[in-house]
């Protein structure tokens, strides 16, 4: 009995630890893009000028542009980020609203959805910066 006592806190803790396992396996997703862009010198909290947008799709870099996302930070910020759900290039144009931080990846990522279904988890490159996205969203649009 007394061996049974001492063993059932690793036994609830490797419990614990399988169902959050499942739970990240569930929620896990394989990227079908990535995209990557910043802001330009002028650039301040209140508004937030993104240049060199590119959107890498099949193993090709597309241009984009990107508005209406707000940097936590005037200066220089680098956003990066990976795609899902996208089939066809121009399904990546639209506006994005936020659907919440990223809860496989914690704080600091941001999750943006179209309304084509395509998804994203945007990030910078500065630690502890937050991305917001305003209620009107963020508009991606591709470049020919």
């Amino acid at each position: 009995m007394t061996f049974m006592i001492r063993m059932l806190p690793g036994v609830v803790f490797a419990a614990a630890l399988c169902v959050g396992a499942t739970a990240a396996t569930a929620r896990a997703e394989t990227p079908t893009a990535t995209v990557s862009f910043e802001t330009a010198e002028g650039s301040s909290t209140m508004k937030a000028i993104w240049i060199g947008c590119t959107v890498f799709f099949q193993g090709k870099p597309h241009e984009c542009s990107v508005s209406g996302l707000e940097s936590p930070e005037a200066g220089m910020n680098r956003v990066s980020g990976m795609v899902y759900d996208l089939k066809d290039l121009s399904n990546l144009a639209g506006t994005y609203k936020a659907v919440g931080p990223d809860v496989v990846l914690g704080g600091g990522f941001l999750r943006v959805k179209n309304e084509k279904g395509v998804t994203m988890t945007l990030w910078t490159f500065k630690q502890m910066q937050e991305l917001q996205v305003p209620d009107s969203g963020m508009k991606i649009e591709l470049k020919r």
